[in-house]
């Protein structure tokens, strides 16, 4: 039977959860009044994408060799359809920023250092931590993002045109839902208890994630402001 380790979690951690998934940029992405800081998120989440396909492949490498068939087989099939649709998201960023004159710049020198740092920290953990606590990392990172573009969604002003439509849709849908939904299914099954590491790699996501968005504005801790 799993537990529900990820909502206890996420009702531990409400305040600070809403932060980031309520955050002020995504409140002007809704309202289509991102301008320079929806360029300067998008540069530094391209980063964070191609380094994404380096941190899911690592932990598809960590599925558990005493795993039953069943469970590895499952993880496996997983694992690999995510790593397929990062490696679609990577062209997604490609040709939206070119439809948008955005030169994404993918040198050492355009990613930011709170981007550097959060990269670091998931990889960091993909090769170090217990595979419970990948788990919970795995979908922390994805549930925040879900929400997040799920919370734009819904403050998209109706018959009004939105100039981040395309972002909204694409990160607001069910088939994501879905596969976050298979994610938190994965790691209940594998964290029975919430230990200390397993509620610091959930709080070091949220935490890693208010810093994004506030990166993009240029701001420190703006979130649901």
């Amino acid at each position: 039977m799993s537990s529900n380790t990820c909502n206890r979690l996420l009702q531990k951690y409400s305040d600070r959860y809403k932060d980031a998934v309520n955050h002020v940029f995504l409140k002007r992405v809704a309202d289509s009044t991102a301008d320079e800081a929806f360029e300067k998120w998008l540069i530094q989440d391209f980063h964070f994408v191609v380094a994404y396909l380096k941190f899911l492949s690592i932990v598809l490498s960590r599925v558990p060799s005493d795993a039953s068939p069943e469970t590895a087989e499952g993880l496996t099939k997983g694992f690999l359809s995510a790593l397929g649709e990062i490696s679609k998201e990577a062209l997604f960023f490609r040709d939206q920023a070119s439809s948008m004159n955005i030169k994404l710049g993918y040198t050492d020198d355009s990613l930011g250092e709170t981007f550097r740092k959060y990269i670091d920290y998931l990889i960091k953990v993909a090769n170090e931590s217990s595979f419970p606590e990948v788990l919970i990392t795995l979908w922390a990172v994805e549930k925040v993002y879900l929400d997040s573009w799920s919370y734009a969604a819904e403050l998209v002003p109706l018959n009004r045109p939105n100039k981040y439509d395309r972002f909204i849709k694409h990160w607001a849908n069910a088939d994501f839902a879905k596969f976050v939904g298979w994610l938190e299914t994965i790691a209940n099954d594998a964290t029975p208890e919430i230990t200390p590491e397993i509620e610091d790699a959930f709080r070091t996501v949220v935490e890693f994630e208010v810093q994004c968005w506030d990166t993009a504005l240029g701001t420190k801790d703006m979130a649901s402001r």
